[in-house]
């Protein structure tokens, strides 16, 4: 029963999701993917922050868990993974992305769960908060690195026999 209302969660989340952004992000060489997740990985990085500190509250104070901070936070997680589940991940980080998405998902249904969850609220999004940091970390990495330049050998000059 809680798994069936956890992915009725996660797919009204993501529906509304995609009501309110109209779109996705896309990425069509590795630069591109580059580019979009130097500037969102911060952002991605916060909201899991958010979602940690407010598990962490919750866990003294259980009524945490049912604040307006929940529902926006929740809105906001499954946002941004749909914005990521429409980017494609240059394929050495086609793992890590798919990760990514997948724990964001779980804590944005999770978190929009708190109030059910209550203290149970980190328990329930430790996995994916790790999860998250790890897939996070490594596309991060990629994201700060010099961009890609192809190796330019010059061509020696023709000589004779």
């Amino acid at each position: 029963m809680r798994r069936s209302i956890k992915m009725i969660t996660v797919l009204g989340l993501t529906f509304g999701a995609v009501a309110l952004t109209g779109g996705n992000a896309s990425a069509n060489t590795a630069e591109d993917y580059r580019d979009n997740m130097a500037n969102f990985v911060p952002i991605i990085s916060d909201w899991i922050d958010e979602v940690e500190n407010l598990a962490d509250r919750a866990v003294a104070k259980p009524s945490e868990a049912c604040s307006d901070e929940v529902a926006s936070l929740a809105r906001r997680g499954a946002g941004m993974s749909q914005d990521l589940e429409g980017t494609v991940a240059p394929a050495a980080l086609g793992y890590a992305h798919d990760e990514l998405v997948g724990a964001m998902l779980a804590m944005a249904a999770d978190t929009a769960d708190g109030c059910t969850i209550g203290s149970g609220l980190a328990n329930a999004v430790a996995d994916d908060i790790a999860e998250t940091k790890d897939a996070l970390r490594k596309i991060g990495y990629f994201a700060q690195s010099a961009p890609i330049n192809p190796i330019e050998m010059p061509i020696p000059p023709v000589t004779g026999n």
